[in-house]
């Protein structure tokens, strides 16, 4: 009787948050949410990957398809191989108003730890970077890192990953992709 009565209230509750939301009209993309629609379509992407100082670089290829939920986020969808392994990953990259921050999160096939990150589009530079925590792919551990995306034209991108040096404000170079938009 008393999750039946919790539940009730829930709904109701719900039902009064969401009409008042109808009555004051609902939210619309702003601004930021353009440089989303940007990346809406079909790219290639070639891949180089430095699993550790001094290892020589892993190289790869995949695809990414992209495309706009309610004009707030965009859906990602990768598919390609890393090492001669299939790998599949998934993000959505949004805008925040209540933080002033764009937002992200990424899974994998590869990985079994959510990745968020927040940060910051540089219109002069047309560069966004985000820093996020994730877990150190060889020891397991938290780790920061920082995603930035350079914008080389509307077809073009480049998405580097950096990690956070152990005790340092220096910062490694894991991962960079270049993509090309297929459509």
């Amino acid at each position: 009787m008393i999750l039946r009565t919790f539940g009730l209230s829930v709904v109701v509750f719900t039902s009064w948050v969401a009409g008042a939301a109808f009555a004051q009209g609902l939210p619309q993309p702003g601004k930021e949410h353009e440089l989303l629609k940007k990346e809406v379509g079909e790219w290639t992407a070639e891949a180089t990957v430095w699993i550790a100082p001094g290892v020589e670089p892993m190289k790869s290829t995949g695809a990414e398809s992209n495309k706009m939920l309610g004009g707030f986020w965009l859906l990602s969808d990768f598919k390609g191989e890393f090492g001669g392994v299939p790998f599949t990953g998934r993000g959505q990259l949004g805008f925040e108003p209540e933080t002033g921050k764009y937002v992200t999160t990424w899974v994998d096939s590869m990985v079994p730890s959510l990745f968020v990150a927040r940060g910051d589009y540089d219109a002069k530079s047309r560069t966004l970077t985000l820093l996020g925590d994730g877990v150190d792919m060889n020891t397991g551990a938290k780790k920061q890192y920082k995603a930035v995306s350079r914008y080389v034209d509307d077809d073009h991108k480049v998405f580097t990953m950096f990690e956070a040096e152990p005790g340092s404000d220096d910062w490694r170079k894991s991962m960079e992709m270049r993509y090309t938009r297929k459509d």
